[in-house]
C-alpha cells in the first residue's frame, strides 16, 4: 500500500508539515543530548531517571493548558511563540554546555520548560493540522504525520549520537537552529491562515464532506 501525499499538495499544509519536520528533529536531539550531559556532569542513574520525573509532571499540566487555549487563541500565535521558546531552551543548554563548569540544576529547569512548552502547543499544532486538511485526506495526514514521526525518531537520535561521539558536546547549536528555523515555515502563509473558514452550514454543500453531504441528502 503506498503512501498517499495529497495533503502535501496543500501549500498551507506543506509549510506546516515542513515547520513540524524540522521541530521534531530538533527536539530528537535534545532528548538524547540532555540525558547525556545529566550523567556526565553527575555519574548518577538516579539523576537520569529523576529528569524523566521532571519533564512529566509539567507536560502534563501543560497539556491540559494548551488545550483549552487553543479553542480560545489564535493557534498560529501560539504555535510560533511556543517554537521561539523552545528555541530559546536551545540557547540556554548551549551557553550551559560551553560552561566551565555547566550546572545541573540548570539542565532540569530548561528540561522541565521544554517538555511544558512541548505540551502546551501540542493540541494547538493538531487542531491546525485538521483545519488545514480536508476531510476525505485526514487519514493520508495522519499516516505522513506517522512517517515523520518514525523517521524523526530514529535520525534525530542518531545524528545527536554522532555528534557527541565526534566533538563529545552536545548538539545544542543543531537544535537551536532547528527551533529558530520551524517559526518561519508557520508564519509563512500566515494572511490566509488567519481568515478563519465558514461554519459547515454556511458552506456549499460541494465543499462539504462526502459523509456529511451524504447525511444532509438522507435527513432532507
Amino acid at each position: 500500500m503506498f503512501l498517499k501525499l495529497a495533503p502535501l499538495l496543500d501549500r498551507e499544509y506543506r509549510l506546516l508539515y515542513v515547520g513540524q519536520t524540522i521541530s521534531f528533529f530538533g527536539s530528537m536531539l535534545t532528548y538524547v543530548a540532555i540525558p547525556y550531559q545529566v550523567y556526565e556532569l553527575s555519574h548518577s542513574a538516579w539523576y537520569v531517571g529523576l529528569l524523566g520525573v521532571v519533564q512529566l509532571v509539567p507536560l502534563l499540566i501543560a497539556a491540559l493548558l494548551g488545550g483549552a487555549m487553543a479553542d480560545a487563541l489564535d493557534r498560529r500565535l501560539m504555535v510560533v511563540v511556543s517554537e521561539l521558546m523552545l528555541a530559546l531552551c536551545s540557547a540556554v543548554l548551549l551557553l550551559n554546555a560551553h560552561l566551565m563548569q555547566p550546572s545541573l540544576a540548570a539542565l532540569f529547569a530548561v528540561s522541565a520548560a521544554m517538555s511544558a512548552v512541548n505540551g502546551f502547543h501540542r493540541p494547538a499544532l493538531d487542531a491546525m493540522t485538521q483545519r488545514l486538511v480536508a476531510y476525505d485526506d485526514q487519514a493520508a495526514a495522519a499516516a505522513l504525520g506517522s512517517l515523520r514521526f518514525s523517521i524523526g525518531s530514529i535520525v534525530g537520535p542518531a545524528c545527536a549520537g554522532r555528534s557527541l561521539r565526534s566533538s563529545g558536546s552536545p548538539p545544542s547549536t543543531c537544535s537551536t537552529l532547528c527551533h529558530s528555523a520551524a517559526p518561519s515555515c508557520v508564519c509563512g502563509r500566515w494572511p490566509r491562515w488567519r481568515a478563519r473558514r465558514p461554519p459547515l452550514a454556511a458552506r456549499p454543500s460541494g465543499a462539504l464532506p462526502k459523509a456529511c453531504a451524504t447525511h444532509a441528502v438522507a435527513k432532507s
